[in-house]
C-alpha cells in the first residue's frame, strides 16, 4: 500500500479522545462506588476520587450526580439485554426449541450477574434508591426485558415444552429473580465453579425438585430434614 494511503487510513481510523477516555474513566469508577455502597452514599467527590480527577472537573463531562447514575443504569441492562437476546437467537438457530433458548437466555442472565460487572452489579444495587424521576425512567427498561422473557415462556407452554399451568408470570420472575440475586450468595471460590452453578441452577428451575415418582412424602427422610422443611 503506497505510503499516502496508510497514512490517510491512519488519519480515518476513529480514535477514542482525552475527553472519552476520561468521561469513560469516571462512568466506570461511579458505577463501582454505586455497586459497593449505594446511591445515597456515593457523593460527587467520591466518584472524582475514584476516577482520579477533582470534583469540579466532572461538571465538565456530566450535569449532575443523577446524570452520572442515568448513564450508568442505561448502560448495564443494555448490556445484559443484548447478550441475552443474541444467546436466545443463537439457540434458536441451532437447536430449535424454546427450552433450549430459555436454557441459554437464562445462562448468559446469570453469567452476566455473577461475572461482578460493575454496571450490573450497580443497577440492582441502586434501582431501588435512585429518586422517584430516575427510577420512572428506568424501570421501563426491565420491564420490556421482563415482557421478552415473558413472550418466551408462553410460547414454550404453547409448544408443550412447559407446563401450562404454571402461571407464566410467576415462572417467570423466579427465573430472572433468583438468575438476578444469585450474586449475593454465590461464592468463586465455593464448591462450585460459575458453569456447574449454571447448571445446577437451570436444573433446579427446569427439573424442579421432586423424585420422578411426584411423591413429596418420600423427599423427607429423617427428623433433621424434617425440621429444614419447616
Amino acid at each position: 500500500m503506497p505510503v499516502k494511503a496508510v497514512a490517510n487510513a491512519a488519519f480515518l481510523k476513529p480514535k477514542t479522545s482525552k475527553r472519552e477516555a476520561k468521561r469513560h474513566a469516571i462512568l466506570e469508577a461511579a458505577a463501582r462506588l454505586f455497586a459497593q455502597k449505594g446511591y445515597n452514599a456515593t457523593t460527587l467527590q467520591d466518584i472524582a476520587a475514584a476516577a482520579g480527577t477533582q470534583a469540579g472537573s466532572l461538571y465538565y463531562h456530566f450535569s449532575s450526580r443523577d446524570d452520572i447514575v442515568r448513564e450508568v443504569l442505561s448502560a448495564s441492562m443494555a448490556v445484559i439485554e443484548r447478550q441475552v437476546r443474541a444467546a436466545i437467537r443463537e439457540a434458536e438457530s441451532t437447536s430449535g426449541t424454546y427450552l433450549e433458548r430459555i436454557k441459554a437466555g437464562v445462562r448468559v442472565h446469570l453469567k452476566a450477574v455473577l461475572a461482578a460487572d460493575p454496571y450490573t452489579s450497580a443497577y440492582f444495587r441502586i434501582i431501588n434508591e435512585v429518586p422517584a424521576p430516575v427510577y420512572r425512567e428506568f424501570i421501563e427498561q426491565p420491564r420490556a426485558y421482563g415482557r421478552y422473557w415473558h413472550k418466551l415462556i408462553i410460547a414454550a407452554q404453547e409448544s408443550g415444552e412447559i407446563r401450562r399451568d404454571i402461571d407464566p408470570s410467576i415462572f417467570r420472575m423466579l427465573l430472572l429473580g433468583g438468575a438476578t440475586y444469585a450474586q449475593m450468595w454465590f461464592s468463586p471460590k465455593g464448591r462450585l465453579n460459575m458453569e456447574q452453578f449454571c447448571d445446577a441452577l437451570l436444573d433446579v428451575y427446569l427439573n424442579g425438585a421432586l423424585l420422578a415418582t411426584g411423591s413429596a412424602a418420600k423427599s423427607v427422610s429423617s427428623p433433621s430434614q424434617r425440621r429444614l422443611a419447616t
